[in-house]
C-alpha cells in the first residue's frame, strides 16, 4: 500500500529487521536455557 512512499518503505524495512533481530535473540536465549537444563539433568 505504501510502496509509493520510499520513507515509509524504509521504516517498514527497519521495523522488519528489528523484529527479526528480536526473534533471533529470543531463539538464542531459549537454546541457551535448553542447554543449561540438559546439563543440570
Amino acid at each position: 500500500m505504501w510502496a509509493a512512499d520510499p520513507i515509509t518503505q524504509t521504516q517498514l524495512l527497519q521495523t522488519a529487521k528489528g523484529s527479526a533481530f528480536t526473534v533471533g535473540l529470543g531463539v538464542l536465549l531459549c537454546m541457551l536455557l535448553f542447554l543449561l537444563l540438559i546439563n543440570y539433568v
